[in-house]
């Protein structure tokens, strides 16, 4: 009986260790400098994406890490790199417990950022969209499906 209270013990501490490792934390994301996104103190570290846009229309290579909190408190990640030319996109939501089948990691290249006026049913904001895209991912802008949302801020 207790080589099976060992093992039981074993495979409960392993299963603590994986699942330990499969969360990003809110302090993770504030230590590394990420923009964050679906937290009660709104977005922070909004200057990121505003120089990652400037590095961009410069030719600078510049990368990015926006990571957005679900109601539950699960990370979706999206990471952006401009190597000079173009923007390697990155959707991960392999995280988020309720994300459904399609979940996992996916990619794609894109042209460029814009920064533009929108609107969420009644609420106005701002979106920030990757255009010219080799395939629409994470949450696609419905009315072209060669466009990526990557955030959007309610005003």
């Amino acid at each position: 009986m207790s080589g099976t209270v060992a093992r039981v013990m074993a495979c409960l501490l392993v299963l603590a260790v994986l699942t330990a490792c499969n969360n990003y934390t809110l302090q993770e994301a504030k230590k590394n400098g990420d923009l964050i996104e679906g937290t009660p103190d709104g977005p922070l570290n909004m200057e990121k994406i505003t120089q990652f846009i400037k590095d961009a229309d410069q030719s600078k290579d510049s990368k990015l890490r926006i990571t957005s909190y679900t109601k539950e408190g699960d990370a979706i990640i999206s990471d952006l790199h401009f190597d000079g030319k173009s923007i390697h996109y990155s959707y991960d939501d392999s995280r988020d417990k309720f994300g459904g089948k399609t979940k996992g990691k996916s990619e794609t290249t894109c042209v460029k950022m814009d920064k533009r006026d929108a609107a969420r049913g009644n609420a106005k904001g701002t979106q920030y969209v990757l255009t010219g895209c080799m395939e629409a991912i994470g949450m696609p802008n419905e009315a072209d499906r060669q466009e990526v949302v990557v955030l959007f801020v309610y005003d």
